[in-house]
Order: C-alpha cells, then sequence, then structure tokens
C-alpha cells in the first residue's frame, strides 16, 4: 500500500515540476515581452516629443493648444480616459463588421477604410 502511495505522490510532485518549468518559461517570454514594449513605448514617447516641439515651432501653437486637441481626440469615444477605445468598423467591400484594430477584412481581404491613421 505503501508503494502505491508513493507512486501517486511522485507522479504528482512530477507533475507539480513540469507546471512550474512551463510557467517559469511563460514569465520569462513575458518579462521579454514587456521589456521590448517599455523600449517600444520610449522610442514613441521621444517621436511624439520631437514631432510636438517641431510643429510647436513651426505652426507657433502652445502646450494648450495641444492639451486642447488631446481632449478633443481622447473624446471622440464619447469618453474621456485617457485611452483611444477600439471600435467596430463596417467593411466597404462586404458590409461585415471588423475590428478597428485591423488592416485588412477577415470576411473578404479588403483594406479596411480607417477614419484616422492611428485610430485602434
Amino acid at each position: 500500500m505503501d508503494f502505491l502511495w508513493e507512486m501517486q505522490q511522485s507522479s504528482r510532485i512530477s507533475d507539480a515540476s513540469s507546471k512550474a518549468h512551463k510557467a517559469e518559461s511563460r514569465a520569462k517570454g513575458l518579462e521579454f515581452e514587456v521589456t521590448q514594449m517599455r523600449r517600444q513605448i520610449d522610442r514613441l514617447s521621444l517621436a511624439c516629443q520631437s514631432m510636438w516641439e517641431l510643429v510647436r515651432e513651426e505652426a507657433h501653437l502652445t502646450e494648450r493648444d495641444l492639451e486642447r486637441k488631446i481632449l478633443e481626440v481622447d473624446g471622440r469615444d464619447g469618453r474621456i480616459d485617457g485611452k483611444i477605445s477600439s471600435r467596430v468598423i463596417v467593411c466597404d467591400n462586404c458590409g461585415r463588421n471588423s475590428h478597428s484594430r485591423r488592416d485588412v477584412c477577415i470576411m473578404c481581404g479588403a483594406e479596411l477604410n480607417r477614419a484616422h491613421k492611428f485610430s485602434v
């Protein structure tokens, strides 16, 4: 009887060890992904700041002008929440609904007509 119990415990330990190894591998992968995303955010922040400074200098705009535009763009989805929400886009080619994060319709493959370049 002790032998069967030992085998069952050994199997449980092996399963737990395997699950822990998979979780560790997944965590390492996610850590790498977060690091890459942080780098991308840093590059995008740098690009945005540089573009703003160019526009401000050339168009003689102010920080207040920028703040007003940010609020306008933020509110397009009906909520001032600091983010651009995704929305439904109707494909001009097949009339099916698609997600605004997509570039092409998943039903017919046609390029989706997005209202704004950076829409999500």
